[in-house]
């Protein structure tokens, strides 16, 4: 099996690919081809990332230039949760952060828990209209002592940015 040649018979006959026709036919057909689609999206992911990585340890220098394009070892910037729980974790600390900052009478530095735990559930409400935090500003997380690495991780690993010829002009 010539890996080349299958590759691109795989691009052409995408590339080919009638959307109208694609998306005719019973529900169990477009089920079906639907399911089929996300499979071929899976293994393409796969397929890229392997070649992405065996780039990545082959290119000696960061700019690799080929007569039809150009290839450019990158950081990226990649944040994940530390666990499962992080995010919910995250959610709640701010919640308590937050109320038990404004619920905290300045002079006294006593803490309404009554406000608090009204406050509490008010930010706990929200969670359910706004679309979860996956980071927090700095100064913003400072002032109530939160710290974003508390909750998730950062890495930095090379990936490929492929430049077509003609786009580097």
């Amino acid at each position: 099996m010539n890996i080349d040649e299958t590759v691109g018979d795989a691009y052409v006959n995408l590339d080919n690919l009638n959307l109208g026709e694609l998306a005719e036919g019973t529900l169990q057909e477009l089920g079906e081809r639907y399911d089929l689609i996300l499979r071929i999206m899976a293994m393409a992911t796969e397929a890229r990332n392997h070649l992405e990585q065996a780039l990545v340890e082959a290119m000696p220098e960061s700019t690799l230039v080929t007569p039809t394009m150009t290839f450019k070892r990158e950081k990226a910037k990649r944040w994940t949760w530390k666990d499962k729980d992080s995010g919910q974790i995250m959610r709640e600390d701010i919640a308590h952060s937050v109320s038990s900052k404004l619920a905290t009478n300045v002079a006294t530095g006593e803490v309404d828990v009554e406000a608090r735990n009204l406050m509490q559930n008010a930010i706990r409400e929200l969670w359910d209209l706004l679309p979860a935090p996956s980071s927090m500003k700095m100064g913003g997380a400072k002032r109530f002592g939160l710290d974003i690495f508390d909750y998730r991780s950062l890495s930095q690993p090379s990936v490929i940015k492929v430049i077509p010829r003609e786009e580097e002009h």
